[in-house]
């Protein structure tokens, strides 16, 4: 379960152990919504990445890409591969890993002190193996409570809700740390064994 304590391997915890060990951070921030995107979580990532730049920290943004859009962001943006759904035509998606192809050429050659998603499905699924081949720790936020749009697909609620419910019980048990930015993310995820 999700429990703080001196024993826990919080936030800090994980941030604290890369920074004594390198001075500052080299951070990949992994996000599916990033400007010209407006929402909760593209805004959350831009007061992240400027508060970590601020702190002396190399916050590097990885996000969608999204046609005809210039990046001019102070904070260098990395931008991979991504597709769009007919619900949410305004918001691409990144590509998940592909086995064969291996990484996006965006994603080639970088290097990260630590990686920070700000979602479990392709761009955290990418984050997660940028982590797993570099050995350094993963950190996700639980921003979005995703059973809560299952209406949007095809497919009857409670196979979407269960489905949905696995594959974050999944994602969030392989990371180092997890923040939560509400208590009901927080409910939710530990009523699904995280």
């Amino acid at each position: 379960g999700i429990r703080a304590s001196s024993t826990s391997r919080g936030l800090g915890d994980v941030y604290n152990r890369q920074t004594k060990r390198s001075g500052s951070m080299r951070i990949g921030l992994f996000t599916e919504s990033y400007v010209p995107v407006i929402n909760g979580v593209s805004t959350s990532v831009r007061t992240l990445a400027e508060e970590l730049a601020r702190a002396g920290q190399e916050p590097i943004i990885i996000a969608p890409g999204f046609a005809g859009y210039v990046d001019s962001d102070p904070i260098p943006v990395l931008r991979i591969p991504s597709w769009r759904t007919i619900v949410n035509p305004d918001n691409p998606f990144a590509y998940p890993p592909l086995p064969l192809i291996g990484s996006p050429a965006a994603l080639r050659g970088v290097s990260f002190d630590i990686v920070h998603t700000q979602h479990p499905f392709g761009m955290g699924l990418q984050a997660y193996r940028i982590a797993q081949l570099l050995k350094i720790p993963l950190i996700a936020t639980f921003h979005t409570l995703y059973t809560d749009y299952t209406h949007y697909l095809p497919l009857p609620r409670s196979l979407t809700s269960a489905a949905i419910a696995v594959a974050l019980r999944r994602f969030y048990q392989t990371c180092d740390a997890v923040i939560l930015p509400s208590h009901e993310a927080r409910r939710r995820l530990e009523a699904i064994g995280v």
